[in-house]
């Protein structure tokens, strides 16, 4: 879905008397909860009278009539900034452009969000968010907007309109990749939103991603893209100087009119990340995000059972009756004939590995993100045959010494097991109750320290937040 200056720009006839902002589910780049077209009135006078909120930072001019929600839309709006500078490594950071929230009254229409840009004496950008209580509106839906006007910001405030190019200035992928990374990191808990897409093989690939219109997605789609995107998101910023680089991109996105794996490729060429590395790292991404408990995990033998069935190649032919599945192991890859069906069964496997990661035992784990890196190279549309011969067999090798490392493990076990029977008044509990305590401890929430360096450190950290 397009999103341009020129398609914020000119929304919103600003003073008049009564301006009226209409905004389309599909215009709006979200395409979740409004499907009808929002309408946002300001009545006469309103936007002369109105009092105002400054937040902590400085950055938001919250307007409304409603003190106690002016001053609750700017805590928030503060709260969804300093999570955004945290997760491009730019906490601390000063603000360019200020972005104005006008805090709209309900009337008992939809409500909603929308973000406003307009050009201001022909050499500046004027942010303005519009907010109104409906059943439009959502918390979630004030954040998205936020998350957008924060990150066009970062371009903007050294912008000057004639530089300004007519394609995407803020794609689709990317700023709900943002929110969904934010969410991730404040909230550890979305592992199992990545476990139970995995376990359905519903992820997206890194090529689908980049080139989907969300708004043609069901609800869960566009739930299955999100997440998809902010792994996505996490796996840019995780990689070396990561947050550098991506704010820097955030930072260049009005100025060049490329595609996504062009402006991904320009700012992290270091790390040569052409669509096959890309997607490889993506998916080690996805696999960490979806990590259980420490303690969550299958027995060695059920590890390698999951491993040897993932390890299978699915895929769909047509015969006499109809479409026919068949399955066949990797051996065999050279019975599929058609290029495009051999990457859809690679990409199933390639799922189905990224889905053991939830759960195997953890002695496994290398193993199976070595296997997902090895099934990606197999995914390379141009590869030769003595080569894919050469990377099969590296697989079948790495799936044989998963079922040598059950066997190990089991007659370790059988020597512990051996060991407390045959040591008098030994019990495993008592052994392994200071690795219980421990994980216990790094589970709590730390306490705060009142020593004076605590103090002094907290004091300069203050200064520096401002």
């Amino acid at each position: 879905m397009m999103t341009s200056i020129k398609a914020w720009s000119g929304v919103v006839r600003t003073g008049s008397a009564c301006a009226a902002l209409w905004l389309a589910a599909g215009a709006s780049g979200l395409a979740d909860e409004a499907a009808s077209d929002v309408r946002i009135e300001v009545a006469d006078g309103v936007a002369a009278d109105q009092t105002m909120t400054v937040s902590s930072s400085g950055q938001f001019i919250v307007h409304g009539d409603d003190g106690p929600r002016r001053a609750e839309v700017a805590a928030f709006a503060e709260d969804v900034r300093e999570d955004f500078l945290r997760l491009i490594g730019q906490k601390g950071s000063k603000w360019g452009l200020r972005i104005v929230v006008r805090s709209l009254p309900a009337d008992g229409s939809d409500g909603g969000a929308v973000l406003r840009v307009e050009v201001v004496d022909g050499h500046s950008y004027l942010l303005t968010v519009f907010t109104k209580p409906g059943k439009a509106y959502s918390e979630r839906r004030l954040r998205d907007v936020l998350v957008q006007s924060l990150i066009l910001e970062q371009g903007l405030r050294r912008a000057r309109p004639d530089e300004v190019h007519e394609g995407d200035v803020l794609p689709e992928w990317l700023w709900r990749g943002v929110v969904e990374a934010m969410a991730f990191r404040a909230d550890r808990q979305r592992t199992e939103l990545f476990k139970a897409m995995m376990q359905g093989e519903t992820l997206m690939s890194v090529e689908q991603l980049l080139e989907k219109d969300p708004s043609e997605l069901t609800q869960v789609g566009q739930r299955i893209y999100d997440a998809s995107t902010g792994a996505l998101v996490l796996t840019l910023l995780n990689q070396i100087n990561g947050t550098t680089r991506f704010a820097q991109m955030l930072r260049d996105l009005p100025f060049a009119e490329l595609s996504a794996m062009e402006m991904i490729e320009r700012h992290f060429q270091n790390l040569a990340m052409g669509p096959s590395n890309l997607e490889k790292w993506w998916a080690l991404e996805v696999a960490g995000m979806a990590s259980p408990d420490a303690m969550d995990h299958v027995s060695p033998e059920e590890s390698t059972r999951r491993i040897r069935s993932a390890l299978r190649l699915v895929y769909v032919v047509e015969g006499e009756n109809g479409n026919e599945t068949r399955d066949v192991p990797l051996q065999e890859i050279g019975v599929i004939e058609e290029d495009q069906a051999r990457l859809t069964a690679l990409n199933s496997m390639r799922t189905r590995l990224i889905s053991l990661q939830a759960d195997i035992h953890p002695a496994y784990r290398s193993l199976v993100r070595e296997l997902i890196d090895r099934v990606t190279g197999l995914m390379e549309r141009k590869i030769r045959s003595k080569e894919q011969a050469k990377r099969v067999a590296e697989i079948v090798a790495l799936e044989r010494s998963g079922e040598l490392l059950a066997k190990r493990l089991a007659s370790i076990a059988d020597v512990l097991n051996w060991m407390e029977v045959v040591t008098p008044g030994s019990t495993s509990g008592d052994p392994f109750k200071p690795f219980f305590d421990v994980l216990d401890e790094l589970r709590a929430p730390s306490s705060e320290r009142d020593d004076r360096i605590s103090g002094y450190l907290d004091v300069i950290e203050g200064e520096f937040a401002r």
